[in-house]
């Protein structure tokens, strides 16, 4: 990856940090008690290689140093998707921010990790086998 676009990138992933701080205190200021927010899918595997180690060393960056920001303000930070599958580096700093904000409680902000609806549902289906457990449609 070239120089230009690499620094290119970086300007992009801080103002999209920036702007997830700012989304997260509004949530708050609103009273929001969960946001979720959407950082990795399964079909960005797609991408070049370079391109998908770029974005787990921003992820790990950025989960590193948010995680001061979220305890500062009692946000616990969540993780769901197939992080199992994950690179190493990306599992270890989930589990350490995880750790580091169990104990807040203003609000849960929730990171989607190697997530798609698709495999949420595929995931959830396989379970229900697992354990055999009969899927019925819930009445609201």
């Amino acid at each position: 990856m070239g120089k230009k676009k690499r620094s290119s990138q970086s300007l992009r992933s801080q103002r999209r940090s920036k702007r997830v701080e700012e989304i997260i205190e509004t949530a708050r200021e609103a009273g929001i008690k969960w946001l979720s927010v959407f950082a990795f899918s399964t079909e960005n595997w797609e991408r070049p290689k370079e391109e998908v180690d770029a974005i787990m060393s921003l992820l790990v960056e950025y989960i590193n140093k948010k995680v001061p920001y979220l305890v500062e303000r009692d946000i616990r930070l969540r993780f769901m998707g197939r992080i199992e599958q994950l690179p190493e580096m990306i599992k270890n700093s989930v589990e350490e921010g995880e750790k580091a904000t169990q104990h807040c409680k203003s609000m849960d902000f929730v990171v989607a990790l190697n997530y798609s609806g698709k495999t949420e549902l595929i995931d959830a289906f396989n379970k229900a086998l697992k354990e055999e457990k009969e899927i019925k449609e819930e009445k609201t």
